[in-house]
């Protein structure tokens, strides 16, 4: 069993032939993995491309970089690099291995802590590392995953599921192998989450996915790890917002829209029953459609059809 990144880094390294490690002596300092927009110091991310390259570069938080050899020509910088044409399965066999864990930081991460005059159902399931703020309501059979941090006034209904891995697999040596979730999930002050909702938690250790201030989650909504949906936000029954994802402040997606990872919404915008975006929403915009579109001009299309 490895003891450090480094001897990790150096059998991957004898199974993936022709990797290249630069400034390697950086890697003793590496705490987490991570995405190339990362806010935790010393951290190590996958670049697969030119626009994560450049990302990751800008960061001052990413100390090392694994990245592809087609996409590391002429690149000036002190960080750390590893080189190899399987990036991709390189980053997530680090990450997999809890590179955390090398540097003493346990999983847990949350202070445990009940407010004030809660009213958690004798049914729900609340794990170790959970912090509940003051006057929230915890629903029958609800589960509450390590590192959740719940504020004040949220309530949450029956049969939730909040803080868990959510679905991540990537192709590792030929086997579809799951993708470990280390971080948390933070649920803003004054939230109100229905029944049947499920929330990941962040795949990188102390990052969270964030559901901020008096948001709404209708019944059977999900929201995938490392979204982050801005104050005052409501997603309707059965709506799904996958990996990544971030919402705006003030926005309204419709029951049963779909939004692809990634995907970003501006701040105010609607996104129609039943939509499927696959592509950035501006602020204030309303689309609707499958692939989601101005409302409008689908209005007007349909309109002429049934006339």
């Amino acid at each position: 069993m490895e003891t450090n990144i480094v001897e990790l880094v150096d059998l991957l390294g004898k199974q993936y032939v022709g990797t290249e490690t630069l400034n390697a002596e950086k890697l003793q300092d590496i705490e987490s993995t991570s995405f190339t927009w990362t806010r935790t110091p010393k951290s190590l991310c996958l670049a697969a491309n030119k626009q994560y390259l450049v990302q990751a570069l800008q960061n001052e938080n990413v100390y090392c970089i694994v990245t592809l050899p087609s996409l590391i020509t002429d690149i000036a910088s002190d960080k750390s690099f590893i080189i190899t044409a399987n990036a991709a399965e390189f980053f997530y066999t680090l990450h997999n291995a809890g590179v955390h864990r090398f540097k003493g930081r346990a999983d847990s991460f949350v202070k445990s802590r009940v407010g004030a005059n809660c009213n958690i159902a004798d049914t729900a399931v609340i794990s170790n590392s959970v912090s509940i703020g003051d006057n929230v309501s915890i629903g029958y059979g609800t589960y509450i995953g390590e590192n959740t941090i719940i504020e004040g006034g949220v309530e949450i209904g029956p049969n939730c599921v909040i803080g868990v891995d959510g679905l991540f697999g990537k192709k590792i040596q030929g086997k579809n192998t799951h993708i470990k979730h280390f971080g948390g999930v933070k649920i803003g002050q004054d939230c109100k989450i229905h029944a049947s909702v499920t929330v990941a938690r962040s795949v990188n250790h102390s990052e969270f996915t964030t559901v901020n201030r008096a948001v709404h989650l209708g019944h059977r909504s999900n929201v995938g790890h490392d979204v982050t949906i801005g104050r005052d936000s409501t997603l309707s029954v059965g709506a799904v917002v996958c990996g990544r994802v971030i919402v705006g402040e003030n926005c309204w997606i419709g029951a049963g829209a779909i939004v692809s990872n990634m995907c970003k919404i501006g701040d105010g915008a609607q996104v129609r029953i039943g939509s499927i975006v696959v592509k950035d929403v501006l602020a204030d915009s309303d689309v609707s459609g499958n692939f989601a579109v101005d409302h409008r001009c689908n209005l007007r299309k349909y309109l002429r059809k049934n006339r």
